[in-house]
C-alpha cells in the first residue's frame, strides 16, 4: 500500500534524553538536535516545522 508521512512539529526535531547533557553544557545544542527538513526528506517524510496541531479528524483524514 501506498502511504505518506507528515511530521508537524511547533518544536524542531530534538532528542529528549540529551536534553540534561545539554542542560549541564556537556554538549552543544547541535547534538541536540536530530534532523533538519534534508534529513526527514531522505527518509521519505515531509516536515512541518512551526505549526501546532488542535484537531484529528480520522473520518476525513484532516488534521488542523
Amino acid at each position: 500500500a501506498d502511504a505518506s508521512i507528515t511530521l508537524i512539529s511547533d518544536e524542531p526535531a530534538y532528542s529528549r534524553m540529551s536534553l540534561p547533557y545539554y542542560i549541564s553544557k556537556s554538549i552543544p545544542v547541535d547534538q541536540v538536535l536530530t534532523g533538519d527538513d534534508a534529513y526527514f526528506s531522505n527518509l521519505g517524510v515531509t516536515t512541518q516545522f512551526g505549526l501546532r496541531v488542535t484537531s484529528v479528524n480520522a473520518s476525513e483524514n484532516t488534521v488542523t
